[in-house]
């Protein structure tokens, strides 16, 4: 715990001074479709880290720099930035991994006196306006994928579902909550566990529980490790809510994470498997 504690606090995104970089319109995707320049989100993705780090950062030290800081950075953005675009579906995941980035943000500072509570509630529009209006299309149009309900890879869905969840427990929207939790537990989309996890769970070869594959598993692993880890943020936030997602479905997202690990893992330089039970999608 102290080393994640001293690397954390080693982070770039978790310096107090750091200024932020708002635009009016954050670009990812089609750079030149909307005739507003080239892409520019990954301002957005560093101020939204480093706002949550920071945030984070005063939860654990007390001193008040870290918050000001951070309150300061989507102040900042709230004053500038009116909407997401681009001629791209790519703009969905930003609308996805930075949304749930900023809603964590504002969770963890909603009680930070030197938050204004006007400054606070335009943060909140913000988030209603600009994200969550974003995730709320995607989720229920599927990315506009017409009747393939499944055109989509899950991290896609994944993203949108965490960020709804985050800035609907930050809202107190339990509209959001639940429209994720049902979307989550059966809707028809890639968000939904069956589909996350498209084939039961088998018991692993080497006699280590249970393993199951992802929809992504035989992506590159960087795309098969994004599952695993957006389930882990989406699962972890509703778990602090009272709603299991880990154990939904006898623990499938549980051999969902066993099977990633499997084939990943490199203890002493050599892989702990060098096959895997696999399932062609």
């Amino acid at each position: 715990v102290y080393v994640s504690y001293t690397n954390f606090c080693k982070s770039p995104y978790a310096q107090s001074g750091r200024k932020a970089n708002p635009v009016s319109i954050i670009i990812r995707g089609d750079a030149t479709g909307i005739g507003e320049g080239k892409e520019n989100y990954g301002l957005i993705s560093e101020d939204a880290a480093s706002a949550y780090q920071l945030a984070l950062r005063w939860k654990l030290t007390g001193e008040t720099k870290y918050a000001d800081d951070a309150v300061r950075i989507l102040n900042a953005w709230v004053d500038v930035c009116k909407k997401i675009d681009a001629k791209d579906n790519n703009q969905y995941l930003c609308a996805g991994f930075q949304g749930y980035t900023l809603g964590n943000a504002g969770e963890l500072l909603r009680d930070y006196e030197g938050w204004e509570q006007a400054d606070q509630n335009d943060f909140k529009t913000w988030l209603r306006n600009v994200w969550i209006a974003k995730n709320e299309w995607f989720i229920d149009n599927h990315g506009g994928s017409g009747v393939c309900d499944l055109h989509y890879w899950s991290n896609w869905e994944l993203a949108n579902l965490a960020s709804m969840l985050a800035i609907g427990i930050y809202l107190e929207d339990y509209a959001l909550i639940t429209k994720v939790y049902r979307n989550f537990r059966e809707g028809r989309g890639s968000g939904c566990i069956k589909n996350i996890v498209p084939y039961d769970p088998i018991s692993d070869p080497d006699g280590h529980g249970m393993i199951a594959q992802s929809m992504e598993s035989g992506r590159d692993q960087g795309h098969a490790t994004l599952v695993a880890s957006m389930s882990a943020e989406l699962c972890k936030m509703a778990w602090n809510i009272g709603l299991d997602f880990w154990g939904m479905n006898d623990n499938r997202m549980l051999a969902m994470f066993e099977y990633t690990a499997k084939y990943n893992v490199m203890p002493s330089g050599s892989f702990i498997c060098v096959t895997m039970p696999f399932t062609h999608y």
